[in-house]
């Protein structure tokens, strides 16, 4: 009887141990058990959304923090590149709305009204995209 150890990583990042497990039952005959151990399954959640704009005389970088159990924004940073004039900007903003992961943001103020430019937005986007669909499958 061998037994082999062998520790690798798997593909989402996890560390895993296999065991090669060798018995002869008789001279014809033999068994091989392969066991792999494995941790946890851990969820990914979103930590950062870094999105950037750039245009041929301007570049802008939106960097926000985002709560790893919600989902909504906590902290926002505006970095900003003036090609013409060559100026830096950078603002550290405080979240006037409250935004989450989802498609709709919503407006924090006391009514708990829609940010209107936002649902619109989306409404085109998933326009474009039946769009897309019905010319590709249904025609």
């Amino acid at each position: 009887m061998s037994e082999n150890n062998e520790k690798f990583v798997l593909e989402d990042g996890r560390k895993a141990e296999k065991t090669v497990t060798e018995s002869k039952i008789n001279d014809k005959e033999s068994q091989r058990v392969i066991e792999i151990k494995a941790e946890e399954s851990r969820p990914l959640k979103a930590q950062q959304r870094i999105t950037e704009k750039m245009k041929s005389y301007m570049y802008e970088r939106v960097t926000e923090t985002l709560d790893q159990e919600t989902g909504r924004v906590i902290d926002t940073k505006v970095e900003s590149f003036d090609c013409a004039t060559g100026e830096i900007k950078e603002e550290k903003e405080s979240p006037n709305k409250i935004k989450s992961l989802g498609a709709i943001e919503q407006v924090n103020d006391p009514q708990g009204s829609y940010d209107l430019k936002n649902i619109l937005l989306t409404v085109v986007i998933l326009a474009q995209v039946a769009g897309l669909l019905y010319l590709l499958f249904w025609k």
